[in-house]
């Protein structure tokens, strides 16, 4: 039997030595008529992966093989990579007796010029020196998300400790060897488009399915049991 949620025993009856007695109330799940499910008609996808996404894949390899080298005689620029100290002190009056809060993340690593950096550190590494360090003040608006800062206002010590260049490796047989023994660009080339060809095969195979089972639920009306409907909704609480 295929039985939706657990069966409901009822009059359990036991008089030893003879047998247990009870009734049991099962939900059954409902019998549903597909209907006429050939021939429905899907969107095809081509799965042969181009020559973009191919090279796409070959550059995140490159990115994952990237080194880091220190920058000397020049100051950070967008795209470098800075080690930096970053101290902050709320300019809120504190409560009586309570120190005022401060924070410090130390040797942490940002990209100078990154879109999911704060603009206002952003802009304090532009132009800095390794061993120099810029102050600012920073207003968070009331809808900030972390709550912390949220309607705070904050006062930036940024110190520039190393500055680093991320250089990228050749696209050589070299690279290709490092990834896969015994590769070459063609062949680790190769590995990626069918690698790729594999991934869109099974996301046009998946988009089948969703868009069959889409269709043959249009035609018909699917009812759903009472019982799934309270064990959805028990799970959600939870």
């Amino acid at each position: 039997l295929a039985i939706l949620g657990r069966p409901h025993v009822e009059d359990l009856t036991w008089e030893p030595p003879g047998p247990i007695r009870f009734v049991a109330r099962l939900d059954l799940k409902p019998a549903v008529d597909p209907g006429e499910y050939r021939g429905v008609p899907v969107e095809d996808v081509v799965v042969e992966p181009s020559d973009e996404e191919v090279a796409k894949v070959i550059e995140r390899i490159r990115e994952a093989h990237a080194e880091f080298h220190p920058v000397e005689g020049r100051p950070a620029a967008p795209g470098d990579f800075a080690v930096a100290d970053i101290a902050g002190s709320f300019i809120e009056i504190p409560a009586p007796g309570q120190n005022p809060r401060t924070f410090r993340d130390e040797k942490i690593t940002l990209e100078v010029g990154h879109p999911d950096s704060m603009p206002e550190i952003n802009e304090a590494l532009r132009g800095a020196l390794p061993g120099e360090t810029r102050s600012f003040r920073k207003s968070f608006v009331e809808d900030f998300p972390n709550e912390e800062f949220r309607g705070k206002t904050v006062d930036y010590e940024v110190t520039l400790a190393a500055l680093k260049e991320k250089r990228l490796p050749a696209l050589d047989d070299e690279l290709a060897r490092a990834v896969s023994e015994g590769d070459t660009v063609e062949t680790l080339r190769e590995k990626v488009r069918g690698r790729l060809r594999r991934e869109k095969d099974v996301e046009r195979r998946r988009r089948f399915r969703r868009s069959i089972l889409d269709t043959l639920l249009s035609r018909r009306d699917v009812p759903a049991p009472e019982v799934l409907v309270e064990s959805e909704t028990t799970s959600a609480l939870r």
